[in-house]
């Protein structure tokens, strides 16, 4: 997956890409990282539930197929 390094106003910001697993581990990071600065732990109890990154390729197998069925 292609992913912008940089603001999207910047010009000098780049496209690279980079590994859906490494991609998942960048968003709980910078998630993480913003929690730690935004929500008081002492007042503040959080609940993470994910999915699996290989989910998302489920479901667009799942959306394809039923697609061709209503398309025959």
């Amino acid at each position: 997956m292609n992913v912008l390094w940089g603001s999207f106003g910047d010009p000098d910001a780049v496209y690279k890409m980079v590994k859906m697993l490494r991609i998942y581990e960048m968003a709980l990071r910078t998630w993480s990282d913003w929690l730690e600065v935004h929500v008081n732990r002492k007042k503040t109890q959080l609940f993470f539930v994910s999915m699996p990154p290989i989910h998302t390729r489920y479901l667009r197998l799942q959306y394809f197929l039923s697609q061709s069925k209503n398309h025959s």
